[in-house]
Formats: C-alpha cells, structure tokens, sequence
C-alpha cells in the first residue's frame, strides 16, 4: 500500500502545485513546466514512436 500511496501523493501535489501556479502567475508557468517534463521524458517518447512506427509499418520483401 505505502508503494502506491508515493506516487499518489506526488501526482496531487503536481497537480495542486500547477494549479497554484496557474492562478498565481498564468499561463507563463505552465510552458516552462510542460518543456521540463518535455525534457525529461524526450527519449522514452522518441523510443516509444519508434517502436509504434516500426510495429505498424509492413515489411517489404
């Protein structure tokens, strides 16, 4: 229970954190936000649409 119960937390406080931040200083905070998380999940995305692309696309032989 205590395993699920940290990712939880941190996925409210996130999101309580960029509600704050929305309503204290506008839609200037939520653009840096979004390119750091950008950032940080760059290369799993890519590898991701990689492997999407190379399962969807047939094969020619």
């Amino acid at each position: 229970m205590g395993l699920l119960a940290l990712p939880v937390a941190l996925f409210f406080l996130g999101g309580a954190a960029g509600a704050a931040g929305y309503l204290w200083l506008g839609f200037e905070v939520v653009i840096p936000v979004a390119g750091v998380l950008l950032l940080i999940a760059h290369r799993r995305l890519i590898q991701d649409l990689q492997d999407a692309w190379l399962t969807r696309r047939p094969r020619r032989r």
